[in-house]
């Protein structure tokens, strides 16, 4: 029984992280003026090669960056600069990007945060699914 059950633990963790196992690049560089301060990355694809802040992106959203390697990732925060971890998991052709972030307690909602990806290859814009929590 305790080994059926093992083996179903190893599953569940397989499934959960992929086969290529879990990563994860936590804060960047404070010295980087385009760094995406207080957001951690997890990247369970293992897809994403860097992460940086984009400012000034008017909406939520998935969009293309500058280059066909690139997405820009956009969600709706607080003035607070609540902590906010970005999961990128599935496959290339179906990648799901999940924001979770933590509400400000009155400091007001309606700043949008925004890194850009930078991918080991081509993804479309229109195959990324984004879901934000908070």
């Amino acid at each position: 029984m305790a080994r059926a059950a093992m083996g179903l633990l190893v599953v569940a963790v397989i499934a959960a992280w992929g086969l290529r196992g879990p990563s994860a690049a936590v804060g960047l560089p404070t010295d980087d003026p385009t760094a995406a301060s207080g957001v951690a990355l997890i990247d369970r694809a293992g897809v994403v090669e860097t992460m940086r802040a984009v400012p000034g992106i008017p909406r939520e959203g998935i969009l293309p960056g500058e280059r066909a390697d690139q997405l820009l990732v956009g969600w709706l925060t607080g003035d607070c600069g609540p902590p906010t971890t970005l999961t990128v998991s599935g496959p290339r052709e179906a990648l799901v990007i999940e924001v979770l972030t933590e509400p400000c307690h009155g400091l007001g909602v309606g700043r949008t945060q925004a890194v850009m990806l930078d991918l080991d290859g081509t993804v479309h814009p229109g195959t990324v699914r984004l879901i934000v929590r908070i």
